[in-house]
């Protein structure tokens, strides 16, 4: 089985359905902004600009989509992880599987499957950070605070491991450290751009996995072949 290969294939519909999600809540929102049909002032004295509540359902929209594309990526990574459990034949121990809610899946996965390889995480690519972060945003987006509100928050354990977060707005981005942990309920933003970050990582990921795992399935095919030439250049001398 190509785990890679079936992974991408979700981490391309995740691209599509973002790009398409969005199309709706931007043109309302490039529509209020430009005023045109149906978003048209009307004459009016009393100095509250026009089609507010239509402009934040617009970008509540926006947002959701964001949260929606990140949660289907957040189980892409894990699903991923529990294909490749499979394939090896895993059996986690009790204690193990404690780690799991402690920890988090990203943390114990990667422990075991560095265990089975045989292999340095030094010498993977990845930002684990961002990795990370997929499942924390995620998890903190299920967690809603507020019922007059649909802007979900990152929690104060994300905010004090990360701050800034990666999903944050390019201002939050900027500020100090300090200044974030002081702020009252970060925003989860999901920007395109930050998206298509965390899918190239994950993706990174899977592209570092997939050539030292297969090895392991079939020690004597050809990716165990190529990961030994691998090995072999990068040993000194």
């Amino acid at each position: 089985m190509d785990v890679e290969y079936f992974l991408k294939e979700r981490t391309k519909f995740i691209r599509y359905f973002y790009d398409n999600g969005v199309v709706g809540f931007r043109e309302i929102l490039r529509q209020i902004d430009e005023q045109e049909e149906p978003f048209v002032p009307l004459y009016s004295e009393d100095g509250e600009p026009p089609f507010v509540a239509e402009y934040m359902d617009a970008t509540y929209g926006i947002g959701a989509v964001g949260v929606a594309a990140l949660s289907m990526l957040s189980d892409t990574l894990k699903v991923f992880f529990m294909t490749w459990e499979k394939l090896l034949g895993i059996e986690f121990p009790a204690d193990w599987r404690k780690r799991f809610k402690k920890e988090g899946f990203v943390a114990v996965y990667r422990d075991a499957f560095g265990q089975i390889a045989k292999d340095d995480w030094a010498t993977c690519p990845v930002d684990f950070d961002v990795i990370e972060q997929v499942v924390l945003a995620r998890n903190d987006a299920q967690h809603g605070k507020h019922l007059h509100e649909f802007q979900p928050s990152h929690s104060t354990k994300t905010i004090e491991k990360y701050s800034p977060p990666l999903f944050v707005t390019e201002y939050e981005k900027g500020a100090a450290k300090e200044e974030i942990r002081g702020f009252a309920g970060v925003d989860i933003t999901i920007s395109r751009e930050d998206l298509w970050t965390a899918i190239e990582q994950v993706e990174m990921l899977a592209d570092w996995m997939e050539l030292r795992l297969q090895a392991v399935r079939f020690p004597h095919g050809a990716e165990a072949q190529k990961l030994a030439a691998i090995r072999a250049a990068s040993e000194p001398g």
